[in-house]
This record gives structure tokens, C-alpha cells and sequence, in this order.
């Protein structure tokens, strides 16, 4: 995975680490367990053109789709 895809998703760690108080092996490990990772991964030329506050919604919306409850 390329620099800047490794970011986004800190980023991305670190913003479900705040908002559904995990901690930061709690909220990667939630991201990859409901497959937001490989979801990033695939789709990263699109999601990075979108703002944080989207794509961080986006992602989460698609984690509670492969059955994550947050």
C-alpha cells in the first residue's frame, strides 16, 4: 500500500478511535475486520477526492453493510 492510502487510513483509524472511543488497535482492527480496508485499498482513486468528513461516513456506512455495528 502506497504512502499517502497508509495515511488516509490512520486518518481514518484515528477518527473512529475518537468517535466511538476505541483504541487504536480497537478501531484499525474494526476497520479491517468489516473490510474497510480492502474497501480503501479498491477504491482510494475516488474516495480520495472526497472530503474527510464524507469519506469517513462513507466508510462507515459501508463497515455497518459487512455488519459492523457502529
Amino acid at each position: 500500500m502506497k504512502k499517502t492510502r497508509l495515511n488516509t487510513l490512520w486518518l481514518l483509524s484515528a477518527s473512529s478511535q475518537k468517535k466511538y472511543k476505541f483504541s487504536e488497535k480497537e478501531a484499525f482492527n474494526y476497520l479491517d475486520r468489516f473490510k474497510a480496508v480492502d474497501f480503501l485499498e479498491r477504491q482510494y482513486n475516488i474516495a480520495h477526492t472526497l472530503s474527510f468528513s464524507q469519506m469517513v461516513s462513507d466508510v462507515a456506512f459501508f463497515c455497518r453493510k459487512n455488519g459492523g455495528g457502529l
